[in-house]
């Protein structure tokens, strides 16, 4: 069986299709992969910091990509109305408790674009919108349908504008 050249594992799943020149399959499991890595290098210290964004929002324009948005995620779990509190202890951990914010706000800066954190219901029945380079929002239990109509917008001359 062949091995993987960058990843190292013997399975189908990479080689597959390699015939038709299309990327592995996905694999099936919910592992997170990356956890032993970020452990080991948040106890580096000596004032390196790491900080993953969840997603930048890009668009393709006459001049190639560009980004819109750098966006930080949070699932809300469970069915229960969301009280404030929970978008304030969200608030709490992204602007004073975690380097999180001050990070996704600085990648945001250099690229010339907002950071928002959006919380999202497990399900995607519901989100919540804030700007946290304005700190503005929070655009509370917006639809899928709005949500979608909100990310479309962005890059399209109304950036940073209310869902």
């Amino acid at each position: 069986m062949d091995q993987c050249p960058t990843c190292g594992r013997v399975s189908e799943d990479w080689a597959s299709n390699r015939d038709t020149g299309l990327k592995g399959t996905q694999r099936a499991d919910n592992e997170d992969r990356t956890t032993g890595y970020c452990d080991w290098r948040r106890s580096v210290g000596h004032h390196c910091y790491i900080s993953d964004v969840d997603a930048v929002e890009w668009r393709l324009g006459p001049d190639g990509l560009f980004p819109v948005a750098v966006i930080e995620l949070t699932r809300v779990d469970g069915n229960m109305p969301l009280p404030q509190s929970y978008l304030d202890a969200i608030l709490d951990r992204f602007e004073k408790r975690d380097f999180q914010g001050r990070c996704a706000k600085e990648v945001a800066r250099r690229l010339g674009v907002e950071c928002f954190i959006v919380a999202f219901r497990w399900d995607l029945s519901e989100f919540w919108v804030y700007n946290l380079t304005s700190k503005r929002g929070w655009w509370k239990s917006l639809s899928r349908s709005t949500y979608k109509r909100w990310i479309i917008s962005l890059g399209g001359g109304e950036e940073g504008s209310q869902p």
